[in-house]
């Protein structure tokens, strides 16, 4: 049975349907660990819990509080002293693995002072990264340039540029970064359309690459349309291993190999 690290899920969540049967079927998959990601305070809390609950599923934590939590009504919560108190002590829970996910996203947001906010919280996070030597997981999308400004002020801090779905271009500007951090790659590039997105997948260096489900989001064939689920993680890397025209069971091996490394799991 082929061994898979799924480094990115929300299965912790409240409204994730039957998190209880995902574990047990991603188990059978071939599916040995995979880290649960906070994306606020609760939610952090929440992952932590679930890790103790299922540890011999093979479930870890990461805390932080996602680019989506500096919009106006949640920006002083997100930036108060009392969230990261408790967010700090979160960090010393033996099942976190990580930071994250925290970033830019000028998707979603596009008001003047997102940069501003975003910058802000972020930088809270790459000090706590820096001080505690954990990994980060970095939620980018259509911000890269505040993010280069960003993290060249933490050239020593590793982690994840988690669900990449860039161009060639952005990835190497990642890959030449001194962090050295990996990019996590899930079922968008199942379904995407986007030429330039699957050449960056293919161009990913196989020992800078973690698998990823994203999970209950992005749901790969052929089980599009349903609620993604971690055991998903398998069909991401048969359909990835295929596009980079490389033996499933080695890149199962390498992407594997690159998750225990980073996360130290």
């Amino acid at each position: 049975m082929l061994n898979l690290i799924d480094t990115h899920c929300h299965i912790h969540d409240d409204d994730y349907p039957d998190a209880e049967l995902s574990v047990q079927l991603a188990n059978k998959c071939g599916v040995t660990k995979f880290i649960c990601v906070g994306t606020d305070l609760q939610s952090s809390i929440q992952a932590i819990e679930f890790a103790k609950k299922h540890k011999k599923g093979g479930a870890f934590a990461s805390v932080g509080i996602h680019p989506h939590e500096t919009i106006t009504n949640k920006l002083r919560t997100s930036l108060s002293e009392d969230t990261w108190k408790q967010l700090t002590a979160l960090v010393k829970e033996p099942e976190v693995v990580a930071i994250g996910e925290f970033g830019f996203d000028f998707f979603y947001h596009k008001e003047p002072e997102a940069r501003v906010n975003q910058t802000k919280l972020a930088k809270k996070h790459l000090d706590l990264a820096q001080a505690t030597g954990l990994p980060v997981i970095l939620h980018i999308r259509e911000a890269f340039e505040p993010f280069f400004e960003l993290i060249a002020d933490y050239p020593q801090v590793k982690g994840v540029v988690h669900s990449f779905s860039d161009t060639p271009e952005k990835l190497e500007r990642i890959l030449d970064l001194p962090n050295n951090f990996c990019i996590g790659l899930n079922g968008i590039m199942t379904f995407s359309k986007s030429s330039a997105q699957l050449q960056a997948a293919r161009s990913v260096p196989l020992d800078r690459l973690v698998l990823e489900t994203d999970s209950p989001y992005l749901t790969p064939p052929p089980e599009r349309g349903t609620i993604n689920s971690i055991k998903n993680t398998l069909h991401i890397a048969e359909f990835l291993s295929d596009l980079r025209g490389e033996d499933l069971e080695h890149f199962c091996q390498a992407t594997t190999a690159n998750a225990k490394r980073l996360f130290l799991i």
